[in-house]
């Protein structure tokens, strides 16, 4: 920034590192929807020249093995790893996020065996002290979206985790029921709920039905917030 070096800049610096320099190989991560990144300026250069492989969740099996194998002298009971893997759908952020408590939680007790009143503490800690960024990137911050379709995706996705019990799923007519047609139509709605699904952070069911992708992330939102509380937010900022 001091030297007046824009993101504009890095990616074409990028680009021509990659076209000239054959042997040479150069492994980019991030978030977001390609279709969204292309419309951007400062980013289609380096887009251009780039191949894109999509990280999903794991399999069930690699997703045992990523709780397990780690720290081999950490043993977790059954139930609690059907629990993670549950929570996390399998997604490999958060069931580090999770195992990363566990394992300090496990080190400050003394405990070489994880069982489910265990677990159970951790949770509970990890739902009052984690913070929202670490959730952030399921609506979209930290990749090239503005800050009105942040706010958009945000508010969508906290209301749609609100309108159903934890771990269950919603349907359209509730999510409009809870008054969010006050700050956006019908039809924008619609299309911020698109936006998101095509996040991965909701998952769509029989048509009319949409839940949080991450259980564990709902369960957050619910700890923490409430719908008259998300309102107040909206019209704060």
């Amino acid at each position: 920034r001091e030297e007046k070096v824009t993101l504009q800049d890095i990616n074409l610096f990028f680009r021509d590192f990659i076209q000239q320099r054959v042997a040479f190989t150069v492994i980019f991560s991030g978030g977001g929807v390609l279709s969204d990144l292309r419309r951007h300026a400062d980013a289609v250069s380096l887009l251009e020249v780039t191949h894109f492989q999509k990280i999903t969740r794991l399999k069930e099996t690699d997703a045992r093995e990523l709780i397990t194998e780690p720290v081999r002298g950490l043993h977790y009971t059954e139930p609690v790893i059907e629990q993670l893997v549950q929570l996390t759908a399998s997604h490999p952020y958060f069931l580090q996020l999770l195992c990363s408590q566990i394992f300090d939680y496990a080190q400050e007790n003394q405990i070489t065996e994880i069982t489910q009143p265990h677990l159970n503490n951790c949770l509970e800690q990890s739902w009052r002290q984690q913070a929202e960024h670490y959730f952030s990137h399921l609506w979209g911050d930290g990749v090239l979206t503005d800050r009105s379709q942040l706010k958009s995706y945000r508010l969508v996705l906290f209301l749609i985790a609100l309108s159903a019990e934890p771990g269950s799923s919603t349907d359209f007519e509730s999510i409009l029921q809870t008054g969010v047609t006050r700050f956006m139509p019908e039809e924008k709605l619609w299309q911020t709920m698109k936006g998101l699904m095509a996040l991965d952070s909701i998952t769509r069911h029989n048509q009319d039905e949409f839940q949080v992708s991450i259980p564990f992330a709902q369960q957050w939102i619910h700890r923490n917030y409430t719908i008259p509380h998300i309102f107040r937010e909206w019209t704060a900022t």
